[in-house]
């Protein structure tokens, strides 16, 4: 009996080591917010605020402070409705944000050994009788870089939401669980294989071989519409330890991309630089369009036929 209560208290920490803000929202998406609370708790998270908000403004900014505090993710749903804080013409939407921007940005600075999974902001693409004050804060916040640190921006269903939440919970508490112990063993690496739609049976043996050799391997995904596309893509930038680009088909416009994304990879929130990056060649004719980018990665020559020698560079300089 004693045995049953300490595993299901231990199962029971475990699921409530994560607490999600999930901001206020305006009117139109209450429903949504309700539906997206349900489904945290379902999986066993936390959900701040549990009191309803206050109505003046100091009221508010010290409950958000407050619950932010205990927080490792927070989630904003942005509608059509302003929610104009009575008495004042700002917006408790924006204000949530703005502080969520601020808290996880700080915590990033000060406490690198938390699990800080930053803001998950999603958009609605039902808007009705959105106003101008409204659309011009959406706007400005997707092209706001600076407050888009530590952020993923959604505009997909709120179906997609949901999955989409509860994966990079489960995947953000998994590395952060694997970084916290005494030793990092070779299984807990993660290689992010990034590869063309044409390239997907190529990669196949690699992904194999690395899999066989006890490293987690993600690969490009290419599912859903190009918003998803690029979430993913910047998510897998995020919490992988090293990239290994495969370039076969001579596309110039798609490894430039790839090499710029590695490049900007700090600014999607990493605590560190992506090391090793490397890239696999089939030709000596893509050469010339790689090392002319200014970039970190190392070249690897496969002359279109993969073997275990072709990885030895990569893999050794990943075991240090």
């Amino acid at each position: 009996m004693k045995s049953a209560e300490n595993e299901i208290a231990t199962i029971s920490g475990d699921l409530n080591s994560v607490s999600v803000y999930l901001s206020e929202v305006g009117a139109d998406l209450i429903a949504k917010r309700d539906a997206l609370k349900r489904e945290l708790m379902r999986n066993g998270y936390k959900v701040l605020p549990e009191k309803n908000m206050p109505k003046d403004l100091e009221s508010i900014m010290k409950m958000v402070k407050k619950d932010l505090s205990s927080c490792n993710m927070s989630i904003h749903l942005i509608g059509s409705d302003y929610g104009k804080i009575q008495g004042t013409n700002a917006s408790i939407i924006d204000l949530q944000n703005r502080m969520a921007t601020e808290y996880f940005n700080e915590l990033e600075k000060v406490d690198s050994s938390g699990l800080n999974l930053g803001r998950v902001i999603w958009v609605s693409s039902e808007q009705q009788n959105i106003s101008v004050k409204q659309r011009l804060f959406i706007e400005n916040l997707k092209k706001d870089s600076e407050s888009m640190n530590r952020a993923d921006l959604l505009e997909t269903s709120i179906e997609e939401l949901k999955s989409y939440v509860i994966n990079k919970i489960q995947d953000g508490k998994k590395q952060h669980d694997r970084l916290s112990g005494n030793s990092v063993s070779r299984k807990g690496k993660i290689i992010y294989l990034i590869h063309d739609k044409l390239e997907f049976e190529k990669c196949k043996k690699i992904e194999e071989f690395l899999k066989e050799n006890g490293y987690e391997v993600i690969k490009s995904d290419f599912s859903g519409n190009p918003n998803e596309i690029r979430s993913r893509h910047n998510e897998n930038l995020k919490k992988c330890d090293a990239t290994l680009i495969y370039y076969g088909s001579e596309n110039e416009e798609w490894i430039k991309s790839k090499q710029k994304d590695l490049l900007k990879s700090l600014g999607l929130g990493r605590n560190k630089p992506i090391s090793p990056q490397a890239i696999i060649v089939e030709n000596e004719s893509q050469l010339n369009e790689i090392l002319g980018f200014d970039q970190k990665a190392m070249i690897l020559q496969s002359n279109k036929r993969f073997t275990a020698k072709v990885m030895e560079p990569f893999l050794a300089q990943l075991e240090k």
